[in-house]
């Protein structure tokens, strides 16, 4: 999400959304390259609970570095 700086409230319904289907799924959510005003309306909009602070990464090799940990957790 390196070039995503702001989201707006259809992005963050449709981030929700997203979540949603991937927990239902029984799949992890994991965001990558998050910019502090993004993360700061996360924040705001509580996405980033739901998520999980630990699933945000600051960059890809982080998210995925992140992904094995979880996978190792299964």
């Amino acid at each position: 999400m390196r070039l995503v700086p702001v989201i707006d409230a259809t992005g963050l319904h449709t981030l929700k959304e997203v979540f949603q289907q991937a927990k239902n799924q029984g799949t992890q959510l994991i965001l990558s390259g998050v910019q502090q005003g993004l993360f700061i309306e996360l924040e705001k909009s509580r996405l980033i609970f739901l998520v999980g602070k630990a699933n945000v990464c600051d960059d890809i090799d982080d998210a995925l570095e992140r992904a094995n940990m979880l996978l190792k957790e299964m």
